[in-house]
C-alpha cells in the first residue's frame, strides 16, 4: 500500500495543561508531556475529554510525542480503548526504554497501534488510518 502523503497540515488549535501540551490538527492530536510526570487515569480522561470536545464525533488518530520521560498507568489504555471515534494511537520516539513501554502499552490497547521514530512518519500513518482500516476489512473478507 502506498500512502498518500498531506502537504499542508495546519495546526488548528493548543491546549497546555499542567503536565502536557496537546497540539490539534484536523485528524489527530499530538500530545507532549511533561518530564517525569506519572500519567493517571483521571489526567488521561482529562486530555480525552478534550480531545472529544475538540473532535465533536469526528474521527481521529492520538499521536503521543515521547520527547521525555514519564509513566503510564496501564489502566489508562482500558479506557482510552472505549472511545469509539479514536481510529489509532500512535507512539513517536527514538529511545529504547520508551519504545520497549510502548511494545507493552500495546497489549492493553484495543485500537491500531503503531510506533514511530519521527513524528513525520507517525502523521503520515495518521492521515492514511482510514485507508489502512479499509484495506484490513479488505483482507478480512478474503
Amino acid at each position: 500500500m502506498l500512502f498518500a502523503q498531506n502537504l499542508l497540515t495546519l495546526l488548528v488549535m493548543i491546549k497546555v495543561l499542567d503536565f502536557c501540551i496537546l497540539k490539534f490538527y484536523d485528524n489527530y492530536v499530538i500530545s507532549i508531556l511533561n518530564e517525569g510526570v506519572n500519567l493517571t487515569v483521571e489526567m488521561s480522561n482529562n486530555m480525552s475529554q478534550i480531545a472529544l470536545d475538540y473532535y465533536k464525533g469526528k474521527r481521529f488518530v492520538y499521536i503521543s510525542h515521547r520527547l521525555h520521560n514519564y509513566t503510564v498507568d496501564s489502566d489508562v489504555y482500558t479506557e482510552i480503548s472505549k472511545m469509539k471515534t479514536l481510529d489509532g494511537f500512535v507512539v513517536v520516539s527514538d529511545e529504547k526504554p520508551s519504545i520497549k513501554n510502548a511494545l507493552l502499552e500495546k497489549i492493553f490497547l484495543n485500537k491500531p497501534f503503531q510506533i514511530f521514530n519521527n513524528i513525520d512518519d507517525a502523521i503520515l500513518w495518521a492521515d492514511n488510518i482510514p485507508n489502512i482500516k479499509q484495506d484490513i476489512k479488505s483482507i478480512k473478507k478474503e
